[in-house]
């Protein structure tokens, strides 16, 4: 399932919602146990990171949507 499909199918979304927060938790967890890169190892560390945030943004483009929903609802 894509973002674009799900966009006008709430339980759709929903489920893309909860795929994208358990995701985040993941890389989040990664980041801040340091996992087994030394933060100086720019590359890996970057990847981790790019990963967070990349699902960070996913659930903000999942609120908008929502809210776009509910405005035409």
């Amino acid at each position: 399932m894509d973002i674009l499909h799900a966009a006008n199918n709430p339980s759709d979304l929903q489920k893309l919602r909860m795929y994208a927060d358990e995701q985040r938790g993941k890389w989040l967890t990664i980041l801040n146990d340091g996992y087994d890169f030394d933060r100086t190892l720019t590359d890996q560390y970057s990847n981790c990171y790019g990963r967070y945030v990349a699902f960070c943004e996913m659930l903000q483009f999942i609120d908008t949507l929502e809210k776009n929903n509910e405005r035409t609802n």
